[in-house]
């Protein structure tokens, strides 16, 4: 579906101090922040042409929190995570493999650190694939840097699956049956081939955040995937961690890498130099 050019949903006088506020104050952080999302909520709904890290993105208000959560405060979104990918990710020649990625603040941000290099960002919900596609290729591209989108699901072979979408589309997982929402069906591959397709050599750094799904997602890619595609940096959701049929943080970790951080929703693993 072709969408409008980007800058027709610019935003208002006041929803440009809102975003002055929670962007460049300490407003941005904490309460302040959702008294101020809650006034952006009210002025504006629907699409938001911004910027984020000097990126142009197309925002829904209203309709995802974490594409929300990097409108009002950029520089807290996902802080420590992104400091990680900062640092492990190449300026030059740099490859990120986002496999998730929703509507793609990430892959966003990936591509704003990037001089010159690969963004490979896979997605398989229909609609958050679609605003992916229009902020991340049609809105405006990186010079330098190498965009490729895939809409699929990552999982342990070829084939069809129904992915789960809860009224919070963001929480879509094809790890468990939702007994609210809606479930869609979409293509299934590994991630092996979706990064062979690309025309990747290897990953500098790939994060994963599939809602529970990560064993069936990633675990494959060492077990049968070319050890050349074993990401230098993983940055990967363990939230979920119930709905896993193995530890997939112990089965890493057993094929050589370490932990550099982890909290209560994310983990970051390195891979020890041989």
């Amino acid at each position: 579906m072709t969408q409008p050019a980007f800058g027709t949903y610019a935003p208002s006088p006041w929803v440009k101090f809102l975003l002055l506020l929670s962007q460049n104050t300490v407003l941005g952080r904490g309460k302040a922040r959702r008294t101020i999302a809650g006034l952006l909520k009210d002025a504006h709904t629907g699409p938001l042409d911004a910027h984020l890290w000097g990126q142009p993105a197309r925002i829904h208000v209203g309709a995802n929190n974490n594409e929300l959560k990097a409108l009002l405060n950029p520089a807290s979104f996902n802080r420590a995570e992104l400091a990680v990918m900062r640092t492990h990710l190449p300026r030059e020649n740099g490859v990120f493999v986002d496999v998730g990625a929703n509507v793609g603040m990430v892959s966003l941000a990936a591509r704003a650190h990037l001089d010159t290099g690969t963004v490979l960002s896979i997605e398989p919900q229909p609609a958050m694939y679609e605003r992916l596609e229009f902020t991340l290729l049609e809105a405006g591209q990186g010079d330098g840097v190498d965009h490729v989108l895939r809409q699929a699901a990552v999982g342990p072979q070829r084939g069809v699956a129904e992915l789960s979408v809860p009224d919070q589309p963001g929480m879509a997982t094809l790890a468990i049956s939702g007994t609210e929402g809606e479930t869609v069906e979409v293509d299934l591959i590994p991630l092996a081939e979706i990064c062979a397709e690309a025309g990747l050599s290897h990953i500098d750094v790939l994060k994963i955040d599939v809602e529970g799904y990560e064993d069936q997602a990633l675990l494959p890619l060492f077990e049968t995937g070319p050890e050349a595609l074993w990401p230098r940096v993983i940055i990967m959701e363990h939230c979920h961690s119930a709905r896993w049929s193995r530890d997939v943080v112990a089965d890493i970790i057993a094929r050589g890498y370490c932990e550099l951080r982890r909290d209560r929703q994310n983990v970051c693993l390195q891979r020890e130099a041989p």
